[in-house]
């Protein structure tokens, strides 16, 4: 069983709806994160990505670091440094 967690709206290069759903991924793995755009096959849609909370974690480090890397350049780039 799965449960749909959230859609994000106009994601990516050609505004394509993101989607999280959760869903048990067996005794092994436990509870997983499906992050889904588009169909697999088609230009510009690449299919889905699925994480273990492992995974999900390791990943939100990255995306945190990132958030920050891209917030820092956008500073450099107005000439708002501090």
């Amino acid at each position: 069983m799965s449960t749909e967690l959230e859609t994000i709206d106009k994601t990516g290069a050609d505004g394509t709806e993101l989607q999280i759903t959760q869903y048990w991924g067996g005794n092994e793995k436990g509870c997983m994160l499906q992050v889904s755009q588009g169909l697999s096959g088609r230009i510009h849609q690449p299919g889905f990505i699925q994480l273990t909370r492992r995974d999900a974690i390791l990943l939100k480090i990255r995306l945190d670091k990132w958030v920050k890397e891209v917030k820092e350049e956008e500073k450099k780039q107005r000439g708002c440094e501090r």
